[in-house]
């Protein structure tokens, strides 16, 4: 046996193990994928649901039994992951639910004030559940242990309807709700007079912010990208910013040293063919800071040099072919 330390939270990790010999074939290798536990998170968060050590991360109750993962079946309620009609990306939530039933999906644990923060969200109704005329309801809600419903406390609630998406927003400013260590949670409740009725949402493009006391950046765009960089523009405030930017795998934003001002900047020093995650904040007259929302990017493939080599295509798909 052996221990690996120094690895990242929240992450998935490819590992070989080889005989101790002088040398060695493809066949002698034995490979695995081994993750790492999730790690509290900290707003701004941004999930789109593209890649998997962070849809890990999440927990899904059906009926209030745990799985580790979403999941989906041909009996429901289900919470499974899709990619036919995400709202940007290839993935979003899907979630159907019988009449009375109930689904929940929970996001990572919260290291700051609740009271602090606004939650932002998409949902559309499935074009396959027009025809049924039922409309389930979703309740946005908090927890103190993901794996107990009976923790389970609603804030507010939507009626989702229409296959167009909409954002929803939920500031827990307006709310009772004070201190850290809880879980965001939906919890979404079939509607109808039988179990005939089946209802459902789609869920895309999940952001936890810190409610800001200036004009945050808008107009997020990626002008440009190469195998290392990146060039970012955005609109809005302008004048002062800070950019931040994150490996999709990795758990802390990188903060860009130094005041920036005209609304673009350049990126460099990236990793090939990797997933990244990005925003920039305006600075506030207080000292506080304006998140905009979270941007995405993926840089360019790049050749690899060393042996061996492997994929086992579980990435997809934030690897690029």
């Amino acid at each position: 046996s052996a221990t690996i330390g120094g690895l990242q939270p929240s992450t998935a990790y490819a590992i070989a193990i080889a005989p101790d010999c002088d040398e060695l074939t493809d066949a002698m290798f034995q490979q695995t994928t081994a993750y790492t536990d999730c790690a509290p998170l900290n707003a701004p968060y941004f999930i789109d649901f593209e890649t998997e050590s962070m849809i890990r991360c999440w927990t899904v109750l059906q009926q209030g039994v745990i799985h580790d993962s979403f999941y989906g079946d041909m009996y429901f309620p289900s919470v499974e992951i899709s990619n036919s009609n995400a709202y940007s990306g290839d993935n979003y939530v899907e979630i159907g639910a019988e009449a009375g039933s109930t689904a929940y999906f929970v996001a990572p644990k919260i290291n700051q004030s609740i009271e602090t923060l606004v939650l932002q969200f998409y949902t559309r109704e499935p074009q396959s559940l027009l025809s049924i005329n039922v409309i389930g309801t979703l309740q946005v809600g908090l927890m103190t242990d993901p794996t107990d419903i009976a923790t389970f406390t609603p804030v507010t609630s939507f009626n989702v309807s229409g296959t167009t998406y909409t954002l929803n927003t939920v500031d827990f400013s307006q709310y009772s709700y004070t201190g850290g260590g809880y879980y965001i949670a939906g919890r979404y409740i079939g509607a109808g007079s039988d179990t005939a009725n089946v209802s459902g949402i789609f869920v895309d493009d999940v952001s936890i912010s810190v409610i800001s006391t200036c004009q945050a950046p808008t107009a997020l765009n990626v002008l440009s990208t190469t195998t290392t960089s990146a060039t970012l523009t955005w609109s809005g405030d302008t004048s002062v910013c800070h950019v931040y930017y994150r490996a999709a795998d990795e758990a802390d934003y990188t903060f860009v040293d130094g005041a920036l001002a005209g609304g673009a900047f350049t990126l460099t020093g990236l990793e090939p063919s990797t997933h990244y995650y990005w925003y920039v904040a305006s600075l506030c007259a207080d000292g506080s800071e304006a998140a905009s929302a979270v941007g995405t990017f993926m840089t360019g493939c790049g050749a690899f040099s060393t042996l061996p080599y492997s994929e086992n295509f579980d990435a997809y798909p934030s690897i690029r072919i």
